[in-house]
């Protein structure tokens, strides 16, 4: 045999079938069948973790009937328990001035209140009362009051014969005056006129010269008179 190998006049083999020097030759059926079993369990392994794997452990059919869970409410916030208050009465209504002088009817105005104390003399006093109140109005000489008299709201009145002297004013506002504590019902309070009051009596050859003094119970334009609170101890000091 020359540059090439010469082929050997070999019995035939049959199809399929592989030779291997030393090895009997095996079919390829024989040699597929145990790979296609392998397969087949490997796939049927892989399919049975497949199925149980979404259970985790569980049993799938009755995974797959239970009813699905009810789903939880939300929570409501808990209402706010109202406080319980203490119940008061009603206010009591403020009578009128009608009711109170009802049972407190107020004297005239120019009443006196009390009598005349510490002389007679030439002087006058006259009283305005511009305040929607009624007045209580002292005049006293050295503590002791020598006039008080009464004036009504919106009114005006004039004491006469006032003897020469010093005097401090003073007067009380309110509503239902009683006689019985010299005092009014619905009081307002108790002023007293800062600067005390002069009179006096001068006698020449042409007659008397006397003081004529006029005050005011409520504030005017150009007024020159100041009035302070006082106590109540005060005003009922010396009548």
């Amino acid at each position: 045999m020359t540059g090439a190998m010469a082929k050997a006049n070999l019995p035939p083999r049959p199809f399929g079938a592989v030779e291997i020097a030393g090895m009997h030759p095996r079919p390829l059926a024989a040699r597929l069948r145990p790979f296609a079993c392998r397969s087949w369990g490997l796939a049927r392994v892989v399919a049975i973790t497949a199925l149980f794997l979404p259970g985790c452990g569980g049993d799938p059919l009755a995974d797959a009937t239970r009813p699905p869970a009810s789903p939880t409410p939300p929570r409501q916030a808990a209402l706010a328990r109202p406080v319980p208050t203490a119940t008061r009465p009603p206010p009591t209504p403020t009578p009128s001035r009608a009711d109170i002088e009802a049972d407190y009817p107020p004297p005239g105005t120019g009443a006196l209140l009390a009598p005349r104390k510490g002389g007679k003399g030439l002087g006058e006093l006259t009283v305005s009362n511009g305040t929607a109140s009624d007045a209580i109005v002292k005049l006293s000489r050295d503590g002791e009051a020598t006039a008080v008299v009464f004036v009504h709201a919106a009114d005006e009145t004039t004491v006469k014969g006032i003897a020469p002297g010093t005097y401090d004013i003073q007067f009380s506002l309110g509503i239902g005056y009683n006689p019985g504590t010299r005092r009014f019902v619905r009081n307002d309070g108790f002023q007293e006129f800062d600067e005390p009051t002069t009179y006096a009596e001068v006698r020449d050859a042409r007659g008397t010269s006397y003081s004529v003094l006029r005050v005011t119970l409520n504030p005017v334009v150009g007024g020159n008179a100041r009035t302070e609170a006082i106590a109540e101890d005060a005003f009922a000091a010396g009548w």
